[in-house]
């Protein structure tokens, strides 16, 4: 999301900002598809409009305090382009974030299944009480 809003800052070919326009939105529904999924399918039926509720609500005043800070005369009230550059730089940090996120998940999840093996591999070489402690 964060190279199709980078796109709509450098090119100046109309056609290209709304093919990556278009790819950016379509990326984005995609995604908060998913998201809604995996946060459902976790999720018991009561909590469901709390959840959601405080989740839009969340995103909501984010949102309302960039385009302040961004786009009112009031915050920083800057030009168009720089306005994309930021929000650009705001979707690239928050792909560089789950980023992290994710090699962390997937490295400490192998690491406990290598630990497991190691230790099942241990159990199992021990015989009628032939190991230490056991």
């Amino acid at each position: 999301m964060a190279v199709c809003v980078f796109i709509m800052t450098l090119q100046k070919n109309i056609w290209m900002c709304y093919s990556s326009y278009i790819v950016f939105r379509a990326v984005y529904m995609l995604l908060i598809t998913v998201a809604t999924y995996q946060i459902a399918a976790n999720l018991s039926m009561q909590r469901y409009a709390l959840v959601f509720g405080v989740n839009t609500f969340g995103a909501l005043l984010l949102w309302t305090l960039i385009t302040v800070v961004v786009v009112d005369s009031a915050g920083l009230g800057l030009n168009v382009f720089t306005q994309f550059l930021i929000y650009g730089s705001y979707f690239a940090v928050i792909s560089v974030i789950f980023l992290l996120a994710g090699l962390y998940r997937l490295f400490s999840r192998c690491t406990n299944e290598e630990v497991l093996t190691q230790v099942h591999r241990e159990s199992s070489t021990c015989s009628n009480g032939d190991c230490i402690g056991g």
